[in-house]
């Protein structure tokens, strides 16, 4: 795998006290030399460097990013005169170049492409690219001897950059990649891929049911003896109408 903090495995995890993320997306962008890229022939050689950048890429209401991984396979090596072959990833705010007057950004998911040949009379490489914020991914460093191709791979997430990523994709709903090779890698293939969630807030909570109030016992109250004269009108009552009755 690349130096430089090369990440080999990515455990996605996301906490929030009253969020609960379910339903992941993937965003797969492939730089590669689209037809909207005319004579700009995706070969990674020592005599050039590459920026690839998309535009106009907007998220969801409420998606989250969770991490951004740079995949690269593919890669053929011819070494460089007297040295190892490098190939540096950097991660640009913009692949937009203000001096060139041409695109160099294009929409989801095959971005734009260009290619700058570095020039020895000046900054050379990403050097040059002074009208962008940049940070470096990773290297990859490859021994003359070896050639066998293998599958690089850098996830933002473990390398600490997720909040770079979210801040450049935040300033414009844009950002870049740029290559800048010392040797020959030939034309491998790069995907940048976006790993998203959609944040659910969860359900509203119930009220608990209702629970009848218990009353305490009625408590009696002394009638004074008006229950005993109500009895013995009664039965005096009916005395009257037996005697009656027998006369």
């Amino acid at each position: 795998m690349g130096r430089s903090g090369a990440g080999t495995s990515t455990v996605f995890s996301l906490w929030a006290a009253t969020v609960v993320s379910v339903g992941a997306a993937e965003y797969v962008f492939r730089v590669s030399d689209a037809p909207l890229d005319p004579g700009e022939r995706w070969e990674l050689r020592a005599t050039n460097f590459f920026t690839w950048g998309v535009r106009s890429f907007v998220l969801a209401r409420g998606e989250q990013v969770e991490d951004a991984v740079l995949v690269v396979s593919q890669a053929r090596y011819r070494p460089a005169p007297g040295g190892f072959n490098l190939l540096r990833f950097y991660l640009l705010d913009s692949a937009e170049n203000p001096l060139n007057w041409l695109p160099d950004e294009g929409r989801f998911p095959r971005g734009r492409l260009r290619q700058y040949r570095k020039d020895a009379s000046g900054p050379t490489g990403i050097a040059a690219l002074t009208w962008t914020s940049k940070v470096e991914i990773g290297t990859h460093a490859k021994p003359e001897s070896e050639r066998r191709p293998e599958v690089l791979r850098w996830s933002l997430a473990e390398l600490g950059l997720l909040p770079v990523f979210q801040t450049f994709l935040a300033n414009g709903n844009n950002f870049g990649l740029a290559m800048d090779p010392e040797g020959d890698f030939g034309s491998p293939d790069v995907r940048f891929v976006l790993i998203t969630r959609d944040p659910v807030m969860p359900p509203v909570a119930t009220m608990p049911p209702v629970v009848p109030r218990v009353q305490p016992d009625p408590v009696r109250m002394p009638d004074g003896g008006s229950t005993l004269a109500l009895v013995l009108t009664v039965l005096g009552g009916g005395l009257v109408w037996w005697w009656v009755r027998r006369r």
